[in-house]
């Protein structure tokens, strides 16, 4: 797939994920990739950095890595 040439001014940080982690409903099932939303919580501290710089290459190159495109994506 060739990549996408996107300008985006958007910055995904660590902060930006833990946020993201805490505003999880724990109480809810785990999604398609069976993970549940309370590990994600728990280990959002030791999550965030790498999580951020990956959603941040994918925002500043316009491209997908190869896992990400087998995965289930859906819209909340």
């Amino acid at each position: 797939m060739p990549a996408v040439s996107v300008e985006c001014e958007t910055t995904i940080s660590s902060v930006t994920i833990i946020e993201s982690a805490v505003a999880n409903n724990v109480s809810k099932a785990p999604g398609p990739d069976s993970i549940h939303d309370r590990v994600f919580k728990e280990c959002s501290d030791n999550l965030a950095p790498g999580l951020s710089r990956l959603f941040q290459c994918s925002l500043d190159t316009g491209t997908l890595q190869d896992l990400r495109l087998n995965a289930h994506i859906s819209c909340v």
